[in-house]
């Protein structure tokens, strides 16, 4: 089977319909993204494929992306040939929905992206009344974050995700953090910053992004409580659905927050 959702018998009732609205939810945060950094920019192809430039020094945040059911091969081409010429001071990347067609994984390699991987594409559905659960410590404190706490959000992040704080700085600026449907937010133990998230509301359904905990604080539901503010925010600004895509690390926190795993997506990077 092509790239596309798993088949209508094998999801419950409306699961189906919310996994195209989030992918098409997601498609929309990323192209806000792009929108928002300083310098960046984003392109609709003939296809519906869309080139997406934030900057970042990080394929996932450049390149190609296409969550069509069906993506077209030469919709993809004619966006990669133009990632090839205009982003050359960053890494780039293909992201498709599903497994790739051969069309698919030729253009990839001719543009030299030869590392394929997959990451689940997880959802929540709010159809129900199922309570969000948090995390049980009391001393946590997430709130919301402005622009001025940038220095502090994009050092949150460095450090959960093991990077150097340079390659946050674009993506966590004061512009982008105050960008539409955007809303950043930072978890506090007695003022000690312990992890980050980040909600992105498109498409009636609310995106969950930059899901990190600072290495001395894991394993203590510092991201549990991030990912609860989020949903329950999400939830109250008319959100029926939430996403997200989920390393191995976190799968059994997901799942346990009410995530199933709807697709996997297919990622082509260079080496």
């Amino acid at each position: 089977m092509s790239a596309q959702t798993a088949p209508e018998e094998s999801m419950e009732c409306g699961v189906g319909e919310d996994a195209e609205r989030a992918a098409l939810s997601w498609a929309e945060a990323v192209t806000g993204l792009a929108a928002a950094t300083p310098g960046g920019h984003w392109r609709l192809g003939d296809g519906g494929s869309v080139l997406a430039f934030t900057g970042a020094p990080v394929a996932g945040l450049n390149g190609v992306l296409d969550v069509a059911a069906r993506p077209r091969a030469d919709g993809i081409e004619e966006l990669a040939a133009l990632a090839a010429r205009e982003l050359t001071t960053v890494p780039w990347s293909i992201r498709i929905r599903g497994e790739p067609t051969a069309g698919i994984v030729s253009v990839a390699e001719r543009h030299g992206l030869t590392v394929r991987s997959q990451q689940p594409f997880m959802l929540r559905s709010f159809r129900d009344d199922e309570p969000v659960s948090s995390s049980r410590r009391a001393s946590v404190k997430v709130r919301r974050v402005s622009g001025d706490d940038h220095k502090v959000f994009s050092a949150a992040l460095a450090a959960g995700f093991a990077a150097p704080q340079h390659v946050f700085t674009e993506v966590a600026s004061p512009v982008v953090m105050a960008a539409a449907g955007m809303t950043a937010y930072l978890a506090e133990d007695e003022g000690t910053a312990v992890a980050t998230g980040t909600a992105a509301v498109f498409q009636d359904c609310v995106g969950v992004f930059n899901i990190s905990t600072l290495p001395l604080f894991r394993s203590r539901g510092y991201a549990r409580a991030v990912i609860g503010r989020i949903l329950r925010e999400g939830r109250a600004r008319g959100a029926r659905a939430a996403y997200l895509h989920a390393a191995e690390a976190g799968l059994r926190l997901y799942e346990s927050m009410g995530f199933r795993t709807v697709e996997q997506w297919t990622t082509f990077s260079a080496p």
